[in-house]
Formats: C-alpha cells, structure tokens, sequence
C-alpha cells in the first residue's frame, strides 16, 4: 500500500512538473514568436522606405536614358540626398561618387544645337551619358 501511494505521488509530481514545463514553453515561445514578429516589421518598413525613395530616382533616370538631354529632366539633388539617407555607409559613399561623376559627365558631353530652335539640343555622343545612368540605376534595385 505504501509503494502505491508513492507510485500516485510520483505521477502527481510528474504531472505538476509537466505542466510547469508546458507552460514555460509557451511562455517562451510566444516571447520568441513576438521578438520576431518586430524584428521582421523593422525590416519590412525599411524596405519600403527605401523602395518609395529609389522609385522617384528610378522613374527620372528611366526616363532620361530613353532620350539623354543636356537639359534639366533627371533626379534633382534633393531627391538624390534623400534616396542617399537611406543607404548604408558604404553605399552612400560609392552613389555619390557615381552622382559626381554622372553630373561630371553631363557637364563634360559634347552638345549639338538644332538649327532653327532656340533652347533646343541633344548630346553628341549619348552612350557616355546612358553608361553613368545605368551605373546610378544599380543603386536603385528594388529590396
């Protein structure tokens, strides 16, 4: 008789023991399980943030490689220092190297007057233009 009731107060421990444990994995798990849940929010915003901003370049630049002109029709600076702030370190430092030396570029190409057209031109040798265009467009993939 006294082996039996230890034998029933080693299941009622066990399953008091057991049912600590359970709850201790639940608990742990739903801590887990809302760390992640912020955690990947954080990345999701960001990669939004950065997608907003590198489309406004993304469509200007676009656009100006159809059809290069030595007048004002890509990204302003503003536009560009705020696509920037969203780039790491690195990043930021490698696009604006490529902003100098598209601007750089421009200002160096060889431009061609329409006779007859007062304000209207086209750039001589496009290509040069089109390769630093593609070299900014690199920044601005989607994440």
């Amino acid at each position: 008789m006294a082996d039996q009731n230890s034998t029933q107060d080693f299941i009622r421990i066990s399953q008091y023991h057991l049912a600590l444990i359970a709850g201790g994995f639940g608990i742990s798990g739903g801590l887990i399980g809302a760390w992640l849940n912020h955690h990947f929010s954080g990345n999701r915003d960001r990669r939004k943030e950065f997608n907003d901003a590198a489309s406004v370049i993304h469509e200007k630049l676009i656009e100006e490689r159809r059809n290069p002109s030595p007048f004002p029709t890509g990204p302003t600076e503003t536009e560009f220092e705020i696509f920037a702030q969203h780039l790491t370190a690195t990043e930021r430092n490698n696009f604006n190297k490529a902003i100098e030396k598209y601007n750089k570029t421009k200002e160096e190409a060889e431009i061609t007057m329409l006779e007859g057209v007062i304000g209207c031109g086209r750039y001589t040798n496009p290509s040069l233009i089109v390769k630093e265009i593609d070299n900014l467009l690199k920044f601005t993939k989607r994440r």
